[in-house]
């Protein structure tokens, strides 16, 4: 005796349903793999590009910051704390402005960088 002759012979409809399980099986596994998978993808990208923009927007902030308290503390003078270094008050006056418009300058110039970035990063 063979043993295609001892194993019970499987009747059509049990054939077809094993048949049409794995293709619901693989259509499932298959819409996943293009529709799921990618969009896990990308909200792991955009969750790093977000987290990116967040430190770089305070960093750029806080620099902005810095750099208009020196220009007040250096070139300002004519406050209550004198510039240590005895620059005198070049900035007073008519010209308080200046230092304001150096920090808006510094953080245009920091935008514009991430801008030429991302250009040159999307012509690759």
């Amino acid at each position: 005796m063979s043993l295609r002759q001892n194993a019970s012979p499987r009747r059509p409809s049990q054939r077809g349903q094993g048949g049409a399980n794995e293709l619901v099986q693989l259509v499932i596994a298959y819409a996943k793999q293009e529709t799921v998978d990618p969009v896990r993808r990308q909200m792991r990208r955009l969750g790093r590009g977000l987290g990116g923009a967040v430190l770089l927007a305070v960093g750029t902030t806080l620099l902005a910051v810095g750099f208009l308290r020196a220009l007040q503390v250096e070139l300002g003078g004519g406050g209550r704390n004198p510039a240590p270094f005895g620059t005198g008050a070049h900035l007073a006056g008519n010209l308080s402005w200046v230092p304001y418009m150096g920090a808006a300058l510094l953080c245009l110039a920091v935008s514009a960088g991430c801008v030429v970035l991302v250009v040159k990063r999307g012509r690759r």
